[in-house]
Order: C-alpha cells, then sequence, then structure tokens
C-alpha cells in the first residue's frame, strides 16, 4: 500500500509541475491566464490530492520522516516553490515574472532532486 501511495504522490508531484509550467507558460506568451474553466479549477484539485497524499505517506510511516533534515527542508521548498509561483503568476509582465517563473521551476526541480537523493545537497547531491 505504501508503495502505492508513494508512486501516486510522484505521478501527481509531476502533473503538478507539468500543468504550473503550461500555465505558466501560456501566461508568459500571451500575457493572460487560462480563461478555461478546466485550467482554472484542475491545479487546485491536483496539488490538494498530492498535499493529501504526501500527508498519508508521513502518517504511514508515524511522522518519522519529519526528524530527517532532508524532509524538512523539502518541505521548505515545496513552500517557496508555492510563494514565488504565486508571485510569478501576480507579477506584471515582464523580465520578473519570467525570472521568477524560472526560479519557480529551479525550486521544484530542488524538491525532486531531495526527495530523489534524501540528501539535503539536493541537486548537488545528484551530481557529486
Amino acid at each position: 500500500m505504501y508503495m502505492g501511495i508513494k508512486h501516486l504522490h510522484m505521478t501527481l508531484a509531476l502533473l503538478s509541475i507539468l500543468g504550473f509550467m503550461l500555465r505558466g507558460g501560456w501566461l508568459l506568451v500571451t500575457g493572460e491566464k487560462p480563461a478555461n474553466r478546466f485550467a482554472k479549477i484542475a491545479p487546485h484539485v491536483l496539488d490538494t490530492l498530492l498535499l493529501l497524499s504526501g500527508i498519508v505517506l508521513l502518517g504511514m510511516t508515524g511522522w518519522a520522516f519529519l526528524t530527517q533534515g532532508w524532509m524538512l527542508l523539502k518541505l521548505l521548498f515545496v513552500a517557496a516553490y508555492i510563494g514565488v509561483g504565486i508571485a510569478a503568476f501576480r507579477a506584471g509582465a515582464g523580465s520578473l515574472r519570467w525570472g521568477l517563473f524560472f526560479l519557480a521551476v529551479l525550486l521544484f526541480v530542488q524538491t525532486m532532486a531531495i526527495a530523489f537523493s534524501k540528501q539535503a545537497g539536493g541537486l548537488l547531491a545528484l551530481l557529486f
């Protein structure tokens, strides 16, 4: 059961970043947020399921992962990704929006690297 939830969580994380990149790319190219109802609602549903699956995984392990430095850092990077992602969508057109969008994607990649390596170094740990 744990592996099934873990794979669901990883799949939801992948779908979440793909959706973010599609919506962000649309915004960067057109200057407008997607008006489609699905594009407005789906990210919230997907991210809620992602959060719930993460909580379920933590619960299945007796919250033991919260004693691990890498897990706490991963949660910090998730919070930073969310904050910077929101800022990217709210920023006016121009280089600030592009920079925030790129930073949000980079924060997500670092989060994934921490998750896969189970080391606080994340990308650095995978490279060296």
